[in-house]
Order: structure tokens, then C-alpha cells, then sequence
């Protein structure tokens, strides 16, 4: 097995347990990972075939995050908001508080 597809391996099993869901990883994300909180898929980028230090760093804080948002997120309060402006201001506070909490569980 290759680092890439231990990596991928581990991306997948750290958000399947983690989420405590069967979440769906793909690795499909072409700018931004994200989470489909709707479908259980968590889109992260593709692992590069090369794995620098920096690459490791990213790749387990995209998986971190992402699997914030299947714990914490409240997907039922992010779909009454209508407002385009009003919605992408909560996600950009959402992440924030995603980031403080994956950092205080997984430090």
C-alpha cells in the first residue's frame, strides 16, 4: 500500500468514527473541502501521489474540520435561512466555531 492510500484510509475511517455516522469520504473537492451534512458525504481533495510534511498537515486538518461539521453543525438551522448574504455570513462564523471546537477536542 502506498502513503497515499494509507492516508485516504485513515481520512475515511477518522470521519466514519468519528462523525459516530456512516459518512461517505470522496475525494473529489477541486478548490475547498466540504462537508454534504444532507447526504453524509464529506468531499475533501484529492491526495497528491507525493506526500510532504506540509500535505500531511492540510490533509488531517481538512478531515478534522469536515468532521466538525458532521458533529456540530445543525443542518436543520442552516436550511431555514434564506438569505444568500445572511447564509454565507453563518458559514463563515460556522467554521470559525467549527475550528474552535475540533481544536479543543482533537488538540
Amino acid at each position: 500500500m502506498r502513503p497515499k492510500q494509507y492516508v485516504e484510509s485513515a481520512q475515511g475511517a477518522a470521519a466514519s468514527g468519528l462523525a459516530g455516522m456512516g459518512v461517505q469520504v470522496v475525494y473529489d473537492a477541486k478548490d475547498a473541502p466540504y462537508a454534504d451534512l444532507k447526504n453524509g458525504v464529506m468531499h475533501l481533495r484529492p491526495t497528491p501521489d507525493e506526500l510532504s510534511s506540509t500535505d500531511l498537515e492540510d490533509l488531517r486538518g481538512d478531515c478534522d474540520h469536515e468532521t466538525g461539521h458532521f458533529k456540530h453543525t445543525d443542518i436543520k438551522a442552516l436550511e431555514d435561512v434564506k438569505c444568500p448574504f445572511l447564509k454565507l455570513l453563518i458559514n463563515v462564523v460556522e467554521d470559525g466555531r467549527i475550528e474552535k471546537l475540533v481544536t479543543d477536542e482533537y488538540y
